[in-house]
């Protein structure tokens, strides 16, 4: 569908093509230092969080009263408490008609809290956002046959809680994180640059042994692993880090660290919105068995879409484990114990299951698509 400017549309910090980019061709933008000059006339602004969250004040100079504020969230949807608190005030403070599109499941949210914006939501929106030709985040996948070479692999990327603590418990087992390509890595950049963020590193540290989490011992032993992390990639430009699966030197395990991994101030379980980045799409393109350090309820969420988890592999008694430190090391007890079975006879015996996966993340992208489309239709 090609709209023309019977509306007239501004693409606010470059957000718009990753849903739309299939449906929406004539727009402003403002990205940089690209301002369009065309205050308080727009019918319809597409915008991501950070618009929301930390540049209101800039984005309401092109408002006007019945601007259609469009508020794309997947992709960044994690700790998405406080993007809501902010989208309740603007509902009451301001005129605009608001919607907000999230990769999670708001059901649960939606029912037992009054909004006055729109939601379209979904974890269909999760596998649109992140697989179509459009997308800034694009993950995708060779074709062919994948080579397993490797029993497992773990592809850790920016520092983060959840990372350091899988490396501790890699380090205390003494497992090995491999030689060469390494299977497993540990790119512990800041959110500013890809070197190594050695500050972020202690810093976590610290409040990891001020809460009592880790102990003195376990302090030592990061420390003293420190200069020796295994790099996977080296480049100046964090936008040439590969966002694709590849076929050759694989894993039949992918131990997968989500951005998100605790309650963060929501302390009921039951209340959490849980969501996902590409990272826990990527096993199920790869035809791995994914061990997720991620955020509560994943594994039942991805369940209830459709995915295979390996059931019959995989001891899940851990999913009942309240305490996210207790649980992680219940996670890596079942890890050891499968790396002692014949891991690749088992994905050779249950490849149909594997391919199943991979057609259920297509499956899903395409339901992600109509959900936009019905969208495009009933309001553009």
């Amino acid at each position: 569908m090609l709209l023309g400017m019977s509306k007239r549309i501004l693409d606010f910090d470059y957000q718009l093509f990753r849903l739309f980019g299939h449906h929406i061709f004539d727009y402003d933008q403002q990205v940089g230092e690209q301002q369009p000059r065309a205050h308080g006339v727009y019918d319809i602004i597409f915008s991501h969080r950070e618009g929301i969250q930390d540049r209101f004040d800039e984005l309401k100079t092109y408002t006007k009263p019945s601007t259609h504020l469009i508020v794309d969230s997947t992709v960044e949807s994690g700790n998405i408490d406080s993007l809501l608190d902010v989208l309740n005030h603007i509902c009451k403070t301001e005129s605009f008609k608001v919607t907000l599109i999230i990769d999670a499941d708001m059901s649960d949210y939606l029912k037992n809290n009054k909004v006055s914006f729109e939601c379209i939501h979904g974890y269909e929106m999760a596998f649109f956002a992140h697989t179509n030709q459009y997308s800034d985040s694009k993950t995708t996948s060779d074709h062919g046959e994948f080579k397993y070479i490797y029993k497992y692999q773990s592809f850790n990327g920016s520092i983060r809680e959840n990372r350091l603590l899988l490396l501790l418990e890699f380090l205390k087992r003494k497992i090995n994180m491999g030689e060469g390509e390494y299977p497993v890595s540990f790119f512990l950049y800041s959110a500013e640059e890809l070197n190594f963020a050695a500050d972020i590193f202690d810093n976590i540290v610290t409040t990891l042994k001020s809460n009592d989490t880790i102990t003195d011992d376990d302090v030592n032993l990061l420390k003293a692993f420190k200069p020796n992390l295994p790099y996977l990639y080296d480049c100046s430009n964090r936008h040439e880090i590969p966002n694709k699966v590849n076929t050759k030197n694989i894993a039949v395990i992918n131990i997968v660290t989500e951005n998100t991994h605790s309650l963060g101030t929501t302390q009921d379980v039951s209340k959490y919105i849980t969501t996902f980045t590409e990272k826990t799409i990527k096993p199920f393109l790869s035809g791995q068995i994914p061990i997720f350090i991620g955020p509560p309820n994943l594994e039942r969420e991805l369940r209830k879409l459709g995915f295979d988890l390996f059931d019959d592999l995989i001891d899940y008694s851990f999913e009942s484990e309240k305490d996210i430190y207790t649980r992680l090391k219940l996670k890596m007890d079942e890890f050891q114990r499968i790396l002692d079975t014949d891991i690749f006879e088992y994905r050779k015996l249950n490849s149909s299951r594997f391919d199943n996966n991979k057609r259920l993340v297509s499956r899903l992208s395409n339901k992600g698509f109509n959900i936009i489309d019905k969208f495009i239709i009933n309001n553009i």
